[in-house]
């Protein structure tokens, strides 16, 4: 079961897959793919084209710009900015 709260913005051309939750007010943007058993946290944002591996810790007010790519079962801290492609998508692959 995917859990996302009323108040959060999932684009209808993102995925988000089993076991993950969208907690109030975050967004995730167009093009992304959220694995499974993620937490995407309060007022977070995950910005267009990114993809956040499995068991991945969005915490609250995060943002992860265009294009990155976030490794299995990382933690992204409270406040934290991953500046565009910092990360870039396949760079993990």
């Amino acid at each position: 079961m995917t859990l996302v709260h009323p108040t959060a913005y999932v684009s209808p051309k993102s995925v988000i897959e089993e076991g993950t939750v969208v907690l109030p007010h975050a967004v995730v943007n167009t093009g992304v793919h959220v694995g499974k058993g993620c937490i995407i946290n309060c007022s977070s944002i995950i910005d267009h084209g990114c993809w956040i591996e499995d068991g991945v810790h969005i915490c609250l007010g995060a943002i992860v710009k265009a294009e990155n790519q976030i490794e299995a079962l990382r933690k992204i801290e409270a406040g934290e900015v991953i500046e565009a492609r910092t990360f870039p998508v396949g760079g993990y692959r």
